[in-house]
């Protein structure tokens, strides 16, 4: 996998503290407006190194026949299982969340950089999936 999420108008990565993990981030816009965006948490495979593994992510794209609109449905994070599974946890506070889509790429962000150690932990099973933290 790509550091940067591919397909996307603008995408960058973002390093966590420790150097581990990595936030890729994609957007597109369209008329100035944000229409799709996915906020990806990354486990490097090497410190600082190329190679990724993609474990936690919050996105939105309502246009996707199985997409997700957080404006409507509130926040939700996917994580990937080291068996492959995939587990959707619901945070507290993700409910509702502004129409801003900006600003929710940017909570998403935050979330991700002040809680990569929680999301790993599900990821390798070491933590219970139960009370993921708050969302900001």
């Amino acid at each position: 996998m790509s550091p940067k999420p591919a397909g996307f108008d603008r995408s960058y990565a973002v390093i966590t503290p420790g150097g581990h993990c990595e936030i890729g981030i994609g957007i597109d816009v369209d008329r100035g407006e944000v229409v799709r965006f996915l906020v990806q948490l990354q486990l490097m495979r090497t410190r600082y190194g190329s190679g990724t593994e993609a474990v936690a992510r919050i996105d939105h794209n309502p246009a996707a026949t199985m997409g997700h609109d957080v404006r409507r449905e509130g926040i939700h994070v996917d994580v990937v299982l080291l068996d492959s599974a995939e587990t959707t946890l619901y945070p507290r506070g993700g409910e509702t969340v502004t129409s801003d889509l900006g600003v929710v790429i940017d909570l998403a962000r935050r979330y991700f950089l002040s809680h990569h150690d929680y999301f790993i932990e599900v990821y390798r099973g070491e933590t219970s999936q139960e009370n993921p933290p708050h969302w900001p």
